[in-house]
């Protein structure tokens, strides 16, 4: 895919949050320059594919 854009989603229980591993692995996609972000509610899985659709 040419232009192509990579997002990666973690997806947690309500009110979790992210284990130190997994906390680890998102600031090394960070680092290298991804956009990574922790939803833990269906209104959070909502808005980012509502995001994406509009996008596509």
């Amino acid at each position: 895919m040419v232009g192509g854009r990579v997002m990666f989603v973690e997806v947690k229980a309500p009110g979790e949050k992210p284990r130190p591993i997994q906390n680890l692995r998102i600031q090394q996609l960070r680092d290298q320059g991804f956009h990574v972000t922790v939803l833990d509610s269906l209104d959070g899985i909502e808005e980012v594919t509502d995001a994406l659709s509009d996008r596509m």
